[in-house]
């Protein structure tokens, strides 16, 4: 296993930020993944990095600060953490972003009110990095790269009868074979990858779609989402504004777009549970009127759902910023597991995200004015983004009355 960990960390720095010759990164990462964090920064000074940084966060020290800051300290992030980000969007830099949830109950316990303070406390520290999301994301000046390697708390929540160290080794299994990092050949294998999703999304973009309908009747879903004119659909190989190729999450078996937010009508019931700030939120049922969130229902930690979109003074929290197309035969689907962390469960299945749109959805969207964005539905100045799935194998979905996706599977000239 520790030759697949070596393979996986390569690919992350190899074709997922590239990180280039005198390029300065930043790799985050929580304790149980340090070796990770450490075999990676080695890859990325054998590439000629100028400079590697490794943070280290310990996901309790957030709980401690929520539960123990008064009102005027809650959103407190000091000076450095925002100089440190506005440095990686002016040199042009890399980030490398390991999300292994070591703590994934952290805040499983808390009630209304907590999950009100945490989402303010989280868009807070969002906010203080406001630039590195308007230049380095949406300007795309970073080139940046999201995986989620296992931790030993996490991989026991998905697999439960197993010990920790078992669980976290199947884990790991999982991880290595869909991402093919359990063969020699890791890096060729992944590369043809990404040219198959290129392949669906210039098919998709062909198509010039105006409208997708997702229609579940066991579950009640009929929800129709419009594109604008501009719309452009995207997969898992992107250019920075350097013209470099990244890969934005590992793994990755979407094909996405830019809505326009505002045609955005009907029920959508959730297929899979969602992560929502540390609580994990099941039984979602959201309803969209005239492009905005006017009603939900839950069965556990709907709270959680309710603070983010309700954010006090983000009216974007309510609409679209973010369509995804996903078939049943990604690997995650086919494992049969609901792995309780977005960046895979978003992979098995169709979804919507609430919140920032992406400039990479829509053509030429970096250069695009606010006025101009506006003028397509794109949903701007989002301070939130939040990915919720919505497919199974009784979903079908419609573009323009044209059929995609039938009984959770691409039609044959999109397979």
């Amino acid at each position: 296993m520790e030759q697949c960990k070596r393979r996986f960390a390569e690919l992350i720095v190899n074709l997922g930020a590239n990180v280039q010759r005198d390029q300065q990164v930043l790799i985050m990462a929580e304790p149980s993944n340090i070796d990770l964090a450490d075999m990676a920064a080695e890859f990325c000074y054998q590439r000629g990095a100028r400079f590697v940084d490794v943070k280290v966060s310990l996901p309790a020290v957030a709980r401690y600060h929520l539960l123990s800051a008064p009102a005027d300290r809650l959103t407190y992030v000091p000076t450095y953490q925002t100089v440190q980000m506005d440095q990686l969007v002016d040199s042009g830099g890399a980030l490398i972003a390991f999300r292994s949830q070591d703590e994934p109950d952290l805040y499983e316990d808390l009630d209304e009110k907590q999950q009100k303070r945490l989402n303010q406390m989280l868009v807070g520290r969002r906010d203080a990095i406001k630039r590195y999301r308007e230049e380095g994301v949406l300007k795309r000046k970073v080139g940046w790269c999201l995986a989620g390697p296992p931790s030993p708390k996490w991989a026991q929540k998905i697999f439960p009868d197993l010990t920790a160290r078992e669980a976290e080794e199947a884990l790991w299994k999982d991880l290595t074979t869909m991402t093919f990092a359990d063969q020699d050949d890791c890096l060729k294998l992944w590369s043809e990858h990404l040219d198959r999703l290129a392949r669906r999304t210039q098919a998709l973009d062909k198509m010039e779609i105006k409208e997708l309908r997702f229609l579940n009747p066991t579950l009640g879903t009929d929800l129709k989402v419009t594109l604008s004119p501009a719309a452009r659909w995207v997969s898992g190989r992107k250019q920075t504004a350097q013209g470099l190729d990244v890969c934005l999450n590992i793994p990755t078996f979407e094909v996405f777009t830019t809505p326009d937010w505002r045609g955005t009508e009907g029920e959508v019931a959730l297929t899979r549970p969602v992560m929502i700030n540390g609580s994990l939120v099941e039984g979602l049922k959201v309803k969209f009127q005239d492009g905005e969130i006017v009603e939900v229902e839950g069965s556990k930690n709907v709270a959680a759902y309710e603070a983010m979109i309700n954010t006090p003074g983000d009216a974007t929290a309510k609409r679209l910023g973010e369509v995804a197309l996903v078939g049943i035969d990604s690997p995650i689907f086919q494992s049969g597991r609901i792995y309780q962390h977005t960046l895979y469960d978003e992979n098995a299945a169709c979804h919507i995200a609430t919140g920032m749109a992406y400039t990479v959805g829509i053509e030429n969207g970096d250069k695009l004015s606010p006025d101009e964005l506006d003028d397509l539905g794109f949903n701007r100045q989002a301070k939130t983004h939040q990915d919720v799935m919505i497919s199974d194998e009784n979903t079908t979905v419609l573009a323009d009355g044209k059929t995609l996706i039938e009984n959770g599977a691409w039609v044959k000239e999109l397979a």
